[in-house]
């Protein structure tokens, strides 16, 4: 007999399915920017110094594009193969997704979390027209996945492991790959009143760790912009785009809200739903704290 935990195993392997299917339609716009600048970097065998149609290139860190270029140089330059190499790496993200979920709550939850990630709008989308965020989304819950198993278990690889994590966000996104994981590792921990842990020196040594992965980065950033490149990557690539002192001016303040809203379709209400539950029964907690504690007092 079919257990309830082989159906939903079997449905996350019908849904890869449908991303593989679409592995032969052709990429434009970004997506074909990014594919360009992983076939220069082959053609200028220089990995560090990215350019593009032979111009320097700074609008993304140069992770997605290493990785395009290292399949290319095994399978050859084609489209399939720039697509092939970033859904592998996102099986990494679905794993990390259903370990989280199993970690915090049950295996069932975790399958479930996966399937709901790997149908959603956003999976589909990033997985047709490639961008840096296929690969954040990634390394983002691969981090938080290894953090909150640290802080359960107190394995020192885990340790490592989430900081590297970071690290490749970083190495995707810039900065916004480490506010992610910073949020929600800093607001578990916040939420279990574990102050020993969030100001704890082991912090530095995860600081350490995501500088070397990043250096490369800044190197080639250095080389070919001076310190205006340094400065583009910590600070307007990700918070000028926000304010809008960068690329325009016109900012929309629930941006960020409905364009996640609309990713996370079909299960968008789901979403919603959860996290207001989540937020009621922490007040309740909180509550029912403040009422035992007035109790312990009384008597």
């Amino acid at each position: 007999m079919i257990n309830n935990r082989t159906y939903l195993l079997l449905i996350l392997i019908l849904i890869l399915l449908v991303s593989i299917s679409g592995i032969s339609v052709p990429i434009v716009a970004n997506a074909a920017k990014y594919a360009q600048i992983s076939r220069e970097i082959l053609i200028n065998n220089d990995w560090i110094n990215l350019t593009i149609g032979g111009d320097a290139y700074d609008q993304k860190p140069p992770l997605l594009f290493w990785i395009g270029a290292a399949f290319y140089s095994i399978f050859g330059v084609s489209f399939p193969v720039f697509k092939i190499a970033v859904l592998l790496i996102s099986i990494l993200g679905i794993y990390s997704t259903f370990r989280l979920g199993e970690l915090l709550y049950n295996k069932n939850t975790g399958l479930l979390a996966a399937i709901f990630w790997t149908s959603s709008l956003g999976f589909l989308y990033f997985h047709n027209d490639i961008h840096t965020d296929t690969l954040l989304a990634t390394f983002v819950a691969f981090s938080v996945w290894q953090f909150i198993a640290y802080f359960k278990s107190k394995k020192w690889y885990q340790f490592v492991l989430g900081a590297v994590g970071i690290g490749l966000s970083m190495l995707t996104k810039g900065p916004v790959g480490l506010a992610i994981p910073v949020f929600a590792i800093g607001a578990n921990l916040i939420m279990q009143k574990r102050w020993n842990e969030i100001f704890h020196l082991r912090w530095i040594v995860a600081a350490i760790i995501v500088s070397i992965i990043i250096l490369p980065a800044l190197i080639g950033l250095l080389n070919q912009f001076g310190l205006e490149g340094i400065k583009f990557y910590f600070w307007t690539n990700n918070m000028g785009r926000i304010t809008g002192s960068y690329h325009g001016n016109n900012t929309d303040p629930t941006f960020y809200i409905h364009t996640a809203l609309y990713m996370l379709a079909p299960w968008t209400v789901f979403v919603v739903v959860g996290i207001f539950n989540e937020i009621r029964s922490l007040f309740k907690i909180k509550k029912e704290n403040i009422l035992q504690t007035e109790i312990a007092n009384i008597s």
